[in-house]
């Protein structure tokens, strides 16, 4: 789980929306980001911005600034070959107001353009105000780790972390998108770009979006093909995995801020705790939650704490009653936004909150089995196509 601010975004060439409308964002992303917010506003843009300090605690704030003023940016997530990048714009004479990892968003823009973001490791949406080119920019990370919702009524385009942002802004209606409601019946979630709200879109993984200040929104994708096969003996593949994978969590263990990760005695969060163990000077600090009366099948807390004691994590854990379920389920609802078609947000979010008092930032298993092929549908369709190759 990565670290959360909020941003939002307004493109008004007309000068017809509320002007209080990024103040109407901060306030609705105020539980993303509570150390700090900020609003800027450049001609017909409006950034705003609320963060949750993990980098330069102290002088990070947002939104960033070019030298000269004229490029602003918010951004949600984490650049984690920020120092590398630093340096080579340094270089090249970029001079960084802060330590934030962030800025690099900035330079970056400046010194390449749009193509900047194919230089970027890391999980992140911004938004940016080009003053030059008089356009805003917006991009998602390749995973689409963090979200980035859009709309536009054809005069003005505005952007945000989350659509109730859009909301209290007052620039969308809450009406069902239709068409997404069935996705989601089919699909147990609604694929990009759709959403459940009518008019309001999802900007997809590794995507890139460009509104001028006086033409249409131009939209494209700046992923790239996964390259030539890897071609050697198993136990080498074997070992490169494993490095780059205990690699891949060292990187999302940047942090100025205490740390750890949910650990549910599976494979998956276990071997990212053992990874981040291998790379820490200090035990890391594990969480989980567990379901009393409902057996070890639904109960991983005996599992986790095995699997904490062969890591030797430091472990913590706390219990969801029966009780609680219908009580987080509400609060869940107001964070989800659209349906997901999974029962365990409710307990994810009252593991958060324990969390929350020993640490500011935890890694976790989310995730892993689309890459690794876990669930049988993958390899179900990774069959098939070997199947039609041979066919």
């Amino acid at each position: 789980m990565s670290p959360v601010c909020g941003i939002g975004a307004l493109l008004d060439p007309a000068g017809t929306a509320p002007a209080d409308c990024g103040r109407k964002m901060v306030e609705a992303l105020r539980h993303r980001g509570p150390d700090g917010d900020g609003v800027h506003r450049a001609g017909p843009a409006t950034l705003a911005h609320t963060r949750l300090a993990i980098i330069d605690v102290a002088g990070g704030d947002q939104p960033l600034h070019s030298e000269d003023g004229t490029v602003s940016a918010v951004v949600n997530g984490e650049i984690y070959n920020h120092m590398e990048l630093r340096g080579e714009l340094e270089r090249r004479g970029h001079r960084f107001a802060t330590r934030s990892d962030s800025e690099v968003v900035v330079h970056a823009y400046e010194e390449y353009g749009e193509d900047f973001v194919r230089r970027l490791n890391g999980i992140f949406a911004f938004a940016l105000w080009d003053g030059h080119r008089r356009r805003l920019v917006a991009a998602r990370d390749p995973f689409g780790v963090k979200p980035l919702y859009w709309w536009t009524d054809g005069r003005r385009v505005a952007m945000a972390s989350e659509v109730g942002a859009l909301l209290a802004a007052g620039l969308v209606e809450p009406r069902v998108d239709r068409t997404a409601l069935d996705h989601y019946l089919a699909c147990r979630f609604v694929p990009a770009p759709r959403t459940m709200f009518a008019g309001v879109s999802k900007l997809p993984a590794a995507s890139l979006l460009i509104a001028p200040e006086d033409g249409p929104v131009l939209r494209s994708s700046y992923r790239e093909g996964p390259g030539e096969p890897l071609d050697a003996p198993e136990h080498e593949l074997e070992r490169e995995l494993t490095e780059r994978f205990v690699d891949a969590v060292e990187r999302q263990m940047m942090a100025d801020v205490p740390y750890g990760a949910f650990l549910s005695g599976g494979v998956d969060s276990a071997g990212i705790v053992a990874a981040m163990a291998q790379r820490m000077q200090a035990p890391p600090a594990t969480f989980t939650i567990g379901f009393p009366g409902h057996g070890a099948v639904l109960d991983e807390r005996g599992y986790a704490a095995e699997a904490a004691r062969a890591i030797g994590s430091d472990h913590h854990d706390t219990a969801m009653e029966q009780a609680d379920f219908l009580g987080e389920l509400e609060r869940c609802v107001r964070r989800l936004e659209e349906p997901c078609g999974i029962p365990s947000a409710p307990a994810l979010m009252q593991l958060s909150r324990f969390t929350a008092k020993s640490v500011k930032v935890v890694l976790s298993g989310q995730g892993a089995d689309e890459p690794h092929g876990g669930y049988g549908r993958h390899q179900a369709a990774a069959a098939l196509g070997a199947a039609g190759r041979l066919g």
